[in-house]
């Protein structure tokens, strides 16, 4: 017995206020991919894939370099005129949590995170870290 398989696909129009799931599963049906394949190139789970294109949960942000580099773009809306909106999108870029990024910079993660809201501003040799490593 043959068991044959229709796949319709939907056309999904994108746009500024497109989630990242929705980014995710229109990538995914032009590719033609299951959420099991998008799933082991980004290193989640099935399940998490499914969240992710029905909005039920977000990723994390140390899933944002893979799941940019599955897309081939950056879906993140991001400002990056400020320097707290440049510490926020190094941050997503490179996979980031406050506190990891504190550990290199060299302070703890509740500074990352009043300096990208910019209730505060990094000083003195905290300003020169954070400078050299957005530079690289």
């Amino acid at each position: 017995m043959v068991v044959t398989y229709r796949i319709t696909l939907k056309t999904i129009a994108l746009d500024e206020t497109s989630s990242i799931g929705v980014h995710i599963k229109k990538k995914r049906l032009d590719l033609r991919l299951r959420q099991k394949d998008v799933a082991l190139m980004v290193g989640v789970t099935e399940e998490c894939i499914m969240y992710w294109e029905t909005d039920f949960a977000k990723p994390q942000i140390q899933y944002a370099p893979k799941i940019i580099k599955f897309l081939g773009y950056n879906p993140y809306v991001m400002e990056t005129e400020t320097l707290g909106g440049k510490v926020k999108n190094y941050r997503l870029l490179h996979g980031l949590s406050h506190k990891k990024m504190g550990g290199i910079v060299g302070v703890d993660g509740a500074t990352i995170s009043t300096w990208e809201t910019g209730k505060f501003k990094p000083e003195g040799i905290n300003l020169n870290r954070l400078n050299e490593l957005l530079r690289n």
